[in-house]
Formats: C-alpha cells, sequence, structure tokens
C-alpha cells in the first residue's frame, strides 16, 4: 500500500495551463516472471486535489483510477549490485471535480509511459535509485465553465525522480520516491513479498 501526492501542470487549449494537485492511496499486486521481469496492477482510491488556472478554480471530489505496468531489470556484470531498469505503464483515472461554488463536472485522464531506472542493491537490503519517465495521455473536462468538453495534456511530459528502498524483516520492505522535475511528486510505500 502507497499513498502519493503529485502535481501536474496540464496544458489545454488556447495557450491555457492549469495546475493539478492530487493526493491518493495505492493498492498494488505484482508478479515475477522469471528472474527478471514483473507485472503489477494497482488500484488507486483518488482522495482528492485541486485544479486551478486558466480561469478555472475547481476542487476534485475522491475517484477511482487503475493501471497495469510491466518492468524488465538487468544487472550489470562487473558490478553486481548494480541495475538497470524498464517499465512500461498504462493508467486511467476518473472523478469528479466542482467549481467554486459551482456545479459538479466530470474529470477523466489517461497516461501512457516508459521509465528507466538506474540503483544500486547495498547489502541486499537498502537500494537507492534515480529514475526518468516519460510520458502522455489526454485528460478530458467535462463540460467546462462554456458546457463543452475540454481535452488536456502534460506541459512537459516528463518526470525525474529519485528513491529509496529497505528490505525489512518477514518479507516486508519500505520504500519511497520524491520527483523535483517535470511532474512533481511524492510518494512512500510498504509492501510484503510472499
Amino acid at each position: 500500500m502507497a499513498y502519493s501526492q503529485f502535481t501536474a501542470s496540464l496544458a489545454f487549449p488556447e495557450d491555457t495551463y492549469r495546475t493539478l494537485d492530487q493526493q491518493a492511496m495505492v493498492v498494488t499486486l505484482g508478479r515475477k516472471l522469471g528472474k527478471n521481469w514483473l507485472l503489477r496492477a494497482s488500484l488507486v482510491r483518488v482522495l482528492g486535489g485541486e485544479m486551478n488556472g486558466g480561469g478555472v478554480n475547481a476542487t476534485l471530489d475522491p475517484g477511482w483510477s487503475f493501471g497495469v505496468q510491466a518492468s524488465r531489470r538487468w544487472s550489470v556484470d562487473d558490478l553486481p549490485s548494480l541495475f538497470l531498469g524498464f517499465s512500461v505503464s498504462f493508467a486511467g483515472s476518473f472523478t469528479t471535480a466542482q467549481y467554486a461554488g459551482g456545479p459538479t463536472h466530470d474529470l477523466f485522464a489517461t497516461d501512457l509511459r516508459l521509465g528507466g531506472t538506474v540503483g544500486w542493491t547495498l547489502f541486499d537490503a537498502v537500494t537507492p535509485y534515480v529514475a526518468a519517465r516519460l510520458f502522455g495521455g489526454p485528460v478530458f473536462w467535462h463540460p467546462t465553465p462554456d458546457g463543452e468538453q475540454e481535452g488536456g495534456s502534460d506541459r512537459y511530459h516528463v518526470k525525474l525522480a529519485a528513491g529509496l528502498s529497505a528490505n525489512l524483516p518477514a518479507g516486508f520492505y519500505l520504500s519511497a520516491e520524491y520527483a523535483p522535475v517535470g511532474e512533481l511528486g511524492m510518494s512512500a510505500e510498504l509492501g510484503v513479498r510472499f
């Protein structure tokens, strides 16, 4: 289970930019395939958030999101503690948002992303890493204040992050990640391997 918070800059038609802040709780199940492949499926409870800018001030209601991911990991022969990773994922989310003092409207988003990771496993217990992710996908805001459907997308399409995971007793693990560039965010996860 993980808690995540992120801030995205969204671009809409006519050079309109809005900031989307969102908080969520994530439950993920994963399965290893062979030595180096991992498949993951996630169910996300959107806790709420805000969207501001371009004449819009709206509060996000709780909603739902889902995601699937496949990742591959390679070890470096001469440096067994060093690894490289690649991932591809798809996610979709649905929530509603309320204009300040106004009615509630739908907000639907999809996301396809490719990621690369470089990490080091120290003492078979602690793994610091850096990651870069490229992504895109439309955000549909319906209806707008004018009663139309408006489509937008992320302004930067990139996320640079650093993280750390640690193995705990009884198969548990703890991880945290901070993304200061592009799609801003932070997350913390507590999980168990079985």
